[in-house]
């Protein structure tokens, strides 16, 4: 069993970087392993492991996991099945068979009643759109206003692996399952499959990530084949970036684990064993100088 831990980079002027350890049980236990960490528009920062959901207690300078008092001030009770952070930084939780969604900048919350006998797979939400996955292998576009679940298209759910659901900036769906071949998109608006640029050569591909870069453009990570970006431009096709041995603003490493896009539109990408890299020009990676952090 690898040990994951959960680090803060701290910043001072003397040490560039300081790592500070956070765990949410004794080291090497599989709960230590950190699935999704993300910060709300509220400022709160969530965790996610195997079996729990966790907050950064800035106070106590600790990880915790008393979250219940921090849903009951927007209104929701119970402990939740599922949490997630859309891209506008609001907060989305299943407790029992009821979808919660709080906006903040309005500080109101949406409640649904979801279908009987389904669980929530994966939800996404991009400028108040809102889509769910559910067990039942459909794809629901969510109506606020009519308080329902709309079916959208049915997908086949691989069994034993978990599916990804990702929307872009033209509220297209990419769906994909982690270190598996290939990647497909849905247009909701065209109600049908989009066949886009690169589609045919990452077919083979094992996927493990996808973001939009704001422009419509998908970055597509691999298992060993560094990155596809597939341009929302007529007729730009598609490019591949990869590990060069000769230029040290190359990727590091071929085998990418995810990617973020910062609040500079930079965008950062993770690999394996050799640490983070930014995207100073479309052509050319930096490395950040983050240390990797070997398992």
């Amino acid at each position: 069993m690898r040990q994951i831990r959960f680090y803060v980079v701290l910043h001072s002027q003397r040490v560039k970087h300081q790592f500070k350890t956070y765990t949410t049980t004794q080291l090497g236990a599989y709960n230590n392993d950190i699935e999704f960490t993300a910060e709300d528009a509220s400022g709160t920062i969530w965790i996610k492991t195997p079996k729990s959901y966790y907050f950064y207690n800035r106070e106590k300078d600790e990880i915790d996991d008393h979250i219940t008092p921090i849903l009951e001030q927007f209104g929701i009770y119970g402990t939740p099945d599922n949490l997630y952070i859309d891209k506008d930084l609001n907060l989305w939780c299943t407790v029992n068979s009821t979808l919660y969604y709080y906006v903040f900048r309005q500080k109101e919350l949406y409640t649904l009643s979801l279908p009987q006998n389904c669980q929530v797979l994966q939800i996404d939400c991009y400028q108040s759109n809102a889509y769910v996955l559910l067990s039942d292998s459909y794809i629901y576009h969510i109506d606020w206003r009519a308080q329902s679940l709309c079916k959208e298209v049915q997908i086949v759910l691989p069994l034993g692996w978990k599916q990804r659901m990702y929307i872009d900036t033209f509220s297209r769906l990419w769906l994909y399952v982690p270190h598996t071949k290939g990647v497909c998109c849905y247009d909701p608006n065209a109600k049908e499959w989009f066949s886009f640029p690169g589609e045919k050569e990452i077919t083979n591909e094992l996927i493990t990530a996808v973001i939009d870069d704001g422009k419509g453009n998908i970055w597509i990570g691999t298992d060993n084949k560094g990155i596809y970006i597939s341009y929302h431009q007529d007729g730009k096709g598609y490019e591949r970036l990869s590990k060069e041995v000769d230029n040290p603003f190359s990727l590091p490493n071929n085998h990418i684990c995810c990617f973020y896009k910062d609040h500079s539109d930079i965008m950062w990408v993770g690999t394996s064993k050799l640490g983070a890299s930014q995207v100073c020009t479309m052509s050319h990676l930096k490395p950040a100088g983050c240390p990797s952090k070997k398992m």
